[in-house]
């Protein structure tokens, strides 16, 4: 009986190890392509983000650009209004006249304020008030004390 049972293992060995067929190498084929799948995602991902990235930065940096293009050409202006300003009134001055054409009301109109402090200062005031009152509040709830000495009998 048991040279049946050794004999069947044998045969049962010899015809497992007989075929060729192996399920891993479909299934590593498999792992291997979505893998790869992913590293291009991946790469196309930090690509399109180093994209948006550096069409910030020139965005940000055109916005810069304009902005010191825009501030230069207004001091140019300022300049050209001055030395023309300048340049009128010393002529009328000459002639005897003064008419202030280039004069505004806004070169010298002062920002709102109240009581000498402006809104940033007045802001800053009244943080600082509540703050205090907070302080004095959370003080006072501290001090408290919580035994009365009542009993319970």
């Amino acid at each position: 009986m048991s040279k049946k049972i050794i004999l069947s293992i044998i045969l049962l060995t010899a015809i497992v190890l007989s075929f060729n067929c192996v399920f891993a190498e479909n299934m590593a084929q498999d792992a291997a392509n979505t893998v790869n799948d992913s590293i291009d995602k991946t790469q196309n991902t930090m690509n399109n983000a180093g994209n948006a990235i550096k069409d910030a930065g020139n965005s940000a940096m055109n916005a810069v650009n304009s902005t010191v293009n825009g501030a230069m050409n207004t001091v140019n202006e300022l300049t050209q209004d001055r030395n023309t300003s300048n340049t009128d009134n010393n002529n009328m001055n000459m002639a005897g006249t003064n008419d202030n054409a280039n004069y505004t009301t806004t070169r010298t109109s002062a920002e709102g304020t109240i009581l000498g402090m402006n809104s940033t200062a007045w802001t800053w005031l009244i943080m600082g008030a509540v703050a205090i009152a907070i302080v004095a509040l959370i003080w006072y709830y501290a001090m408290q004390t919580s035994d009365h000495g009542y009993d319970d009998e």
